[in-house]
């Protein structure tokens, strides 16, 4: 859907009569009195988390600003409360049809590692949080859970709930007003209810669905300065982090971390620890785009998936990740869709084995032995003997042929089974444990 550009500049008196209308509406549905004036303060804000309510008693009118969507229509935002500590943001949304008034409130409430990496209130790209939409008498009508800009429990729906698939599919719009640039927009789609005015008209001809509009988005966001930065939470896991960063290493590897993100106007890479990685793997890595032209790369570590593990082992982790990024920065995105995690496994057995050991080694004392195990472990999906989803002969074959080169055996009871070091490394009883 393309993006809507009003082809004429809209009067301050259209504007001030847009808000009146979008107020009179409001007032009439809450049963308040309404005032001829648009400068009335926030008299009362509350939000409980146990009844899930929220209460708004006075609405603050002049901050409100003018909004269009991609089919035309114009619409009110209010913003009500902002919280710059967590990035909690509610707002009145509303969007006028043929002087049909539907609106709701929208809490945005964002996760502390998400708001680090998008300060930007109306930046929602790969949205992790959640969004809770309420009827203007404050009942809450439905909240969802964000990981990703993916709704964590999908097609769960009940009367007058939220309906969405994903952030990433939904349309693009402008903003203008005259307290904001014209900048991108998301909308979610939304069921419609008693308090919330009457349904819209499927703009793709569907006809009237019951569904209407909100707006929860609004600026692109700004610019970010290029960087590497540790938001690793864990105190002992950040400590580590930062022994990988340090930017006085000498490895080859290292010094292309430095080279790609610490220098680029576009690429900046992100060290982030949460629980709910994918495929009970300690590490895993992906790519969002904050503003046009601007890539963050972010990796994952979740300690609940090495519980017992060493530092060493999660150095190995956190540096078998680095190299999954430094392989992305050489991909377009389309190849890169098309390309399975072995595809990528293969290219560092290819081109980084050893630069990793070398990395691995300037960070902890490790034999080569020792480095190459734990290496060699997390790109063990091109042996298939061990692997649920065969790989072609040839990645197969080389492979156990680097293995072999390196003095590991390939037979599971063998002393020089080439895993053997990183077992004893991931259950804690080789390497070292103390946070230092």
């Amino acid at each position: 859907m393309g993006v809507y550009l009003p082809q004429e500049n809209t009067s301050a008196e259209k504007i001030k009569s847009l808000i009146g209308q979008v107020k009179n509406w409001h007032d009439s549905v809450v049963n308040t009195k309404s005032t001829p004036s648009s400068d009335s303060e926030i008299k009362s804000f509350s939000f409980s988390e146990s009844s899930e309510t929220i209460d708004v008693k006075t609405i603050k009118w002049a901050e409100a600003y003018l909004s269009y969507d991609t089919i035309g229509n114009k619409g009110i935002s209010v913003p009500l409360m902002y919280d710059s500590l967590t990035g909690d943001y509610v707002q009145l949304v509303t969007s006028v049809d043929n002087k049909i008034v539907q609106g709701y409130i929208v809490k945005t409430a964002p996760t502390p590692s998400y708001y680090k990496i998008h300060k930007d209130r109306y930046d929602f790209t790969f949205f992790s949080g959640i969004v809770a939409v309420y009827d203007l008498k404050g009942k809450l009508i439905n909240k969802i859970e964000f990981e990703e800009g993916e709704p964590t429990q999908k097609n769960k729906l009940k009367n007058n709930q939220v309906s969405v698939t994903t952030l990433a599919d939904l349309p693009e719009v402008t903003v203008t007003g005259y307290r904001h640039k014209p900048k991108h927009l998301v909308l979610l789609p939304i069921e419609s209810c008693g308090t919330c005015g009457p349904p819209n008209i499927d703009p793709n001809g569907g006809g009237g669905g019951g569904y209407g509009i909100i707006f929860i988005g609004g600026n692109e966001a700004d610019a970010i300065t290029p960087k590497i930065e540790n938001f690793v939470k864990d105190t002992c896991l950040a400590k580590i982090v930062d022994k990988i960063i340090e930017k006085d290493l000498a490895n080859a590897m290292s010094q292309k971390i430095l080279s790609i993100f610490d220098k680029s106007e576009t690429m900046n890479l992100y060290f982030i620890d949460r629980s709910t990685n994918v495929d009970d793997s300690p590490g895993n890595f992906r790519v969002s785009y904050p503003k046009s032209g601007v890539s963050n790369y972010i990796i994952y570590l979740d300690l609940s998936k090495m519980p017992l593990a060493s530092n060493e082992y999660k150095a190995a982790t956190i540096i078998h990740e680095i190299t999954h990024a430094i392989i992305r920065t050489n991909l377009t995105s389309e190849l890169n869709s098309t390309m399975s995690n072995s595809e990528k496994h293969y290219i560092m057995l290819e081109n980084y084995v050893h630069q990793m050991k070398e990395f691995l080694q300037e960070t902890f004392t490790l034999t080569d032995e020792e480095a190459l195990s734990m290496i060699f472990a997390g790109i063990g999906d091109l042996n298939n003997e061990s692997n649920y989803f065969p790989v072609s002969e040839a990645w197969d074959t080389n492979f156990r042929k680097l293995v072999t080169e390196n003095g590991f055996s390939l037979i599971s009871n063998d002393p020089n089974f080439y895993l053997n070091h990183d077992t004893l490394f991931k259950s804690g009883k080789k390497g070292t444990n103390n946070c230092q």
